[in-house]
């Protein structure tokens, strides 16, 4: 019953369409047959003429009133079993509301003792025994005049193969010619209308039930029968209904139930099924109306479970609308009934909450997440009573102070945008299951720019896919953008949105990737793909588009873009598809969809689409909007174009020939440019930056923009070759072999036109230098750089841009991007921006492990013998785990086969979902010339890479964590990195999703000299633990750390043998490594000790020898008595290295008092530091172990 829609048809089988209601999907056997349209108009013909008969065979059915008169003859001769009483009675019946609701046992084939009529469902044809294969009890079905239109049979023994309940019927068979069903004369299956005992009692007494409801007969609209008013004061008698609300229910008896036990009038569907009949539906809903003083409130008891089932909630959507179309108001009763663990709503007798349908809705989307607000007010209280231990940490005074400004999402008070400013931009924050009531809201509201920085996993991707359209009043298209739209990591997405294809020749199929629905991933074919796991091409020549596009060839995507009509197939493209065609009609069709999911690329342009009826939703935003575009001319494209335009215009060669001649010094290698004004690097660490390549342009010509004006037409390639069509036969004439000639001949003319074509496109010059100039003269926004031999220039693209303000409004989904930013690429004001947030889960499972000493771990890691250093980093955190899953993430360049890059497998993928242990290795920092560039572009600001601060992406970076936002919103440029390489850091640290992982102890490391101390406000809960790599594995290790530790290993040694002096010499034989005395008494001092080498052995000596010693009591003063109290005991708690450092300064510090106030010190703190000393050296180095335990023996021994 899983199988109800084309995403979930299984293997062999072909989805054709929802049943009338909506409620089952209905499939084929898929013999791989393609029907013709006449074989497809034969089909329907046959369908409706079968839709008729039915409908015929309905309409002579019995009627509502005969139905209960040969109902009544039924039950007066059929008992009720006392196991069928007591289940009724299980369920909280009486054994009034029992009687009265006229259930009955039926055997297996019922014999009855009085005829009743055939044509009544479950009747045999004779009329005198019942057609039910299985035991079980009658659920009468009632109609608003209290009449039994039907009734269900609760099996006595459900199983897989038998329902819980079924409908009576009687099936055709030799002896009937036609069968007798429940359906009702208009065809649709019957409701159930259900009010207190009570009230039927009353009315039964004042209507006459024999009447059919087309004669006379009407509902009674008595006002002394029902109230006004919900849990009335004044209630008249006790025929009154206690809540004036129409309630829905799924089911035939749970509705019966719940209008007993709640006192209220329900309506009931089997399988809540309202929308598969929609007649019935609404003439009880306007009956019921009637009764309750013409209410327009309706209430919906959800079953426990339906939420998280996508079946269900597509029938109860289906009701909503409806009912919202007839003017009620559905509300869905709610007591968290998330899972079947719950109580349905015949079983729960407590309070609940009415919900609107979008919150309800909201729920469906996050079903995993409803406990979110409860855990959250948990957490809060646990926090202000959990117990303090160990000492206050002092606080960090230098640090900048800043509030956040923070508001709780309250539904149907969102601020608009006044209201916004007023409050100060607050970030709104909302739980879980507010998420889509919150963005529906904001959309009503006006908002145009919504950005959810919820951070990663916790679904905003999901309920983004979910989002439909038409729930929307003021659009009717809906675009998901994502940078791999082809291959979506949701499901939601995948199912809900149409993908428009893009123009290729054939996409590899990549069968080691998989989409949630099983697909294989579609990638960009590489060089060496294999052509026989591509698929077919929509369009031939694409590779034309990718040979001018890349040239920098502009609006070559138009409508009569001369590739396109110069092809043979241009004609049939936009009306057909076929192998190598058929871009245009797959285009057109994509778009016609309500949900499409694209690139940002792909998008239709501004000027010739509606954009004003359509929401766009932008997933990763921070990496998906593009700015700027990048042209990359290397020394051949320069002496191409020069020397077209010195033969093409003469006159404009002449007058730009001091800024060529510039240039050209560029590309000259070992040629210093000339410079008048400023003294340039001769090596500059990233190349020239824009402010020095224009210094080295120097003065630009004057009226340079007619030189631009004059360059446009000189420097315009002639692309009419590509319009021209080959050569080719007639073969509308001839024989059929000559016809089949001519088409091979024809071909073969093709082939060589193509030939000739691609040379042409070869020799099309970069469109180069009209930008280049446009930038200079700042009549573009722009940027240039010079860097191993390429001139970069990076002009303003605000295509994306355009599409965002055109757009009825915009999601933007990033979990990790600074507001300011967004302002920035939207060309906007930060209070134009509604930030929204959900409240952030725990993390208590997680722990982020922080190592250093390893450096960033750039692209070169030549020097300091980087690259063993790091495979033995791996190999040790591998070990250090070897009963769970180790992924890593790396620059791709260092990557080893099945690690994840950065920037690409960091943001918006679920490959990680089985991965216990995720390592992140180096800093991610993007080029920082192409930072840069991107942040001149966006505010106009030029950057000196070889002055700026943000020239240390090699050293420890120390710039403070800042959740909020200046009272200035301009970003500086350091700020604008460190956000970047923030937010990577991020979301690959919330890769693991540890919050929806509770039960598993999950741990992320970061490798590299980089502040991350902010991931702890970005991961709350979470425990954070700094290391050196070292601690890990001694190989990773610099050299000197290492040599420190092989000293402290051969000291240590020389003591546990009962050696007391120590001298350097034997500390050198003992090293795995030869190492001279002075290395060993500068890499003592290194230690920050007074004594060097001496200070080390002794303090050893010391350590070891106060384990051999009881307690004594003496008189410390007042320091001694901290450090033996305090500063010792926690000293074990630092890293390995900290703790020796820290141990020998104050050996050093205290001088002889050291064995005095360890000697005091308790016998537990004495064990546990050397134990943590050799057990931490023993981790590093392996195989130390024995030290422990043989230190203990050694002092045992001389005891």
């Amino acid at each position: 019953m899983n199988t109800h829609d084309a995403y979930s048809t299984p293997p062999g089988w072909k989805f054709v369409g929802l049943t009338s209601g909506g409620q089952w999907g209905m499939f084929v056997p898929d013999d791989g047959r393609s029907y013709t349209e006449a074989e497809r108009i034969a089909y329907r013909e046959r369908w409706q003429q079968l839709q008729v008969e039915r409908r015929k065979l309905h309409a002579e059915s019995l009627d509502e009133s005969e139905r209960h008169r040969q109902h009544s003859k039924l039950i007066n001769q059929l008992p009720l079993k006392p196991q069928h009483h007591d289940d009724l009675k299980r369920r909280g019946l009486s054994d009034e509301l029992i009687r009265a609701g006229l259930f009955r046992s039926i055997d297996q084939y019922q014999k009855l003792d009085f005829e009743v009529s055939y044509r009544l469902a479950g009747v045999g044809i004779t009329g005198k025994s019942l057609t039910n294969f299985t035991t079980g009890y009658m659920v009468p079905v009632w109609n608003e005049y209290f009449q039994i239109v039907g009734y269900q049979i609760r099996n006595d023994n459900p199983g897989d193969d038998n329902p819980k309940y079924f409908w009576a019927s009687s099936k055709s068979n030799k002896k009937r010619n036609t069968g007798a069903s429940v359906h009702l004369q208009n065809g649709e299956l019957p409701l159930t209308f259900c009010v207190p005992m009570r009230v039927h009692s009353l009315i039964s007494n004042n209507t006459n039930l024999s009447k059919n409801f087309f004669e006379s007969a009407e509902p009674l609209q008595n006002q002394h029968l029902f109230a006004k008013n919900h849990e009335s004061e004044n209630q008249h008698e006790d025929a009154k209904l206690r809540l004036k609300y129409i309630m829905l229910a799924e089911g035939i008896l749970k509705p019966y139930i719940l209008a007993q036990l709640r006192d209220c009038l329900c309506i009931g569907a089997a399988g809540g099924n309202f929308a598969g009949s929609p007649q019935t539906l609404k003439r009880y809903i306007e009956a019921a109306s009637r009764f309750l003083d013409g209410t327009k409130q309706v209430v919906l008891w959800a079953d426990a479970g339906a939420v998280v089932n996508k079946q269900v909630m597509r029938q109860y959507k289906k009701t909503y609308q409806l009912l919202r179309k007839w003017g009620y108001e559905l509300r869905i009763a709610w007591w968290g009934q998330v899972d079947k663990s719950c109580p349905d709503p015949d079983e729960y007798t407590g309070n609940y909450e009415l919900l609107s349908w979008n919150q309800f809705e909201s729920l469906s989307r996050n079903p995993l997440q409803f406990w979110d607000g409860v855990k959250h007010q948990l957490d809060k209280l646990r926090r202000v009573f959990k117990e303090k231990r160990g000492f206050d940490k002092q606080l960090n005074t230098d640090k900048k102070q800043v509030i956040v400004n923070n508001l709780n999402y309250q539904v149907g008070n969102l601020p608009n945008y006044d209201e916004y400013v007023q409050l100060g931009c607050p970030k709104i924050i909302y739980q879980a299951s507010e998420r889509f009531t919150l963005w529906l809201e904001a959309t009503s509201k006006g908002w145009h720019h919504i950005f959810d920085k919820s951070v990663p996993g916790l679904g905003k991707s999901h309920t983004a896919g979910s989002l439909k359209a038409a729930e929307f009043d003021s659009i009717n298209q809906l675009f998901y953008l994502a940078a791999d739209h082809r291959n979506p990591t949701t499901v939601t997405v995948e199912e809900n949105f149409v993908d428009l294809i893009p123009r290729h020749n054939g996409l590899e199929i990549d069968n080691t990737r998989k989409t949630p629905l099983g697909k294989s991933y579609l990638v960009r074919p590489t060089s060496n793909a294999d052509g026989n796991k591509l698929t077919k091409s929509n369009c031939f020549r694409e590779h034309m588009f990718r040979s001018l596009a890349a040239k920098n060839i502009q609006n070559i995507e138009s409508n009569d873009n001369p590739i396109c009509g110069g092809c043979h197939l241009s004609n049939a493209c936009p009306n057909n598809i076929g192998d190598g065609f058929g871009f245009r009609f797959l285009r057109t069709r994509s778009l016609k969809n309500p949900q499409v999911r694209a690139h940002p690329d792909s998008m239709p342009s501004i000027e010739d689409y509606q954009y004003d009826k359509c929401g766009v939703i932008w997933d990763e935003v921070s990496q998906l909007m593009r700015t700027r575009t990048k042209i990359e001319v290397r020394f051949d494209d320069f002496n191409q174009t020069v020397g077209q335009l010195a033969l093409a215009a003469p006159e404009t060669y002449n007058k730009l020939k001091p800024v060529l001649l510039q240039l050209s010094s560029l590309f000259t290698p070992g040629k210093k440019p000339e410079v008048e004004s400023t003294k340039l690097p001769t090596s500059p660490r990233y190349g020239f930056s824009d402010i020095q390549v224009r210094q080295i342009i120097g003065k630009l010509p004057d009226c340079l923009s007619d030189i631009i004006e004059d360059l446009l037409p000189a420097l315009t390639p002639d692309l009419a070759f590509l319009i021209e069509k080959s050569d080719s036969l007639d073969i509308s004439v001839g024989t059929k072999q000559d016809k089949a000639r001519g088409r091979q001949i024809n071909k073969l003319l093709r082939g060589e036109n193509y030939k000739d074509v691609k040379q042409q496109l070869n020799s099309v010059s970069l469109n180069w230098l009209v930008p280049l100039l446009e930038v200079l003269g700042n009549y573009i926004d722009g940027a240039l750089a010079f860097e191993k031999g390429v001139l970069s220039i990076h002009t303003a693209d605000y295509r994306h841009r355009d599409v965002a303000r055109a757009a009825k409004f915009n999601i933007y989904l990033d979990g990790t991007m600074d507001v300011r930013h967004l302002a920035l690429k939207l060309h906007t004001d930060v209070e134009d921006i509604l930030v929204v947030e959900q409240a952030l889960p725990s993390y208590e499972n997680l722990t982020v492990v922080h190592v250093t000493g390893m450096g960033t771990l750039g692209k070169d890691r030549r020097k300091q013998s980087m690259l063993p250093r790091v495979l033995a980093l791996r190999d040790g955190i591998i070990n250090n785990h070897n009963d769970k899953k180790v992924n890593f993430i790396e620059r791709k360049i260092h990557a080893l086969p099945g690690d994840g890059y950065h920037f690409r497998d960091g943001r918006g993928v679920n490959r990680f979902l089985d991965t216990q242990v995720l390592v992140s290795l180096g800093v991610p920092y993007s080029h920082i010339g192409e930072m840069a560039a991107e942040y001149q572009i966006l505010t106009g600001e030029q950057i000196d890479l070889d002055i700026c601060s943000a020239d240390v992406p090699n050293q420890f970076s120390k710039l403070e964590f800042n959740k909020g936002y200046d009272n200035d919103n301009q970003l500086t440029f350091q700020q604008f990195i460190d956000g970047m390489v923030r937010a990577e850091i991020s979301q690959e640290g919330g890769r693991l999703r540890s919050h929806l992982r509770l039960h598993e102890k999950l741990t992320y490391y970061f490798v590299g000299d980089f502040d991350i101390s902010f991931i702890k406000d970005e991961l709350p809960g979470c425990k954070f633990v700094s290391m050196r790599a070292i601690e890990i594995a001694v190989e990773a290790a610099q050299y000197g750390e290492q040599t420190q530790y092989a000293i402290i290993k051969s000291l240590g040694e020389h003591i546990l043998k009962g050696k007391h002096y120590v001298t350097q010499s034997d500390v050198m034989l003992g090293m795995s490594e030869p190492v001279t005395q002075g290395r060993i008494s500068q890499i003592a001092s290194d230690l920050n000790l007074e004594g060097g080498w001496c200070q080390l052995r002794q303090t050893a000596i010391d350590l070891i020898a106060s384990l051999n010693t009881k307690n004594v009591v003496l008189n410390l003063d007042e320091d001694s008595e901290w450090l033996k109290s305090i500063y010792l005991p926690l000293i074990g708690e630092e890293s390995v290295r900290d703790m020796i450092a820290n141990l020998l300064e104050v050996a050093s510090i205290v001088g002889i008092k050291f064995r005095d106030i360890l000697a005091a010190t308790s016998i537990e703190v004495r064990i546990k530091l050397l134990t943590v000393v050799f057990t931490a050296i023993a981790k590093i180095t392996g195989g130390l172990e024995w030290l422990v335990e043989d230190s203990i023996l050694v002092l045992n021994d001389t005891s």
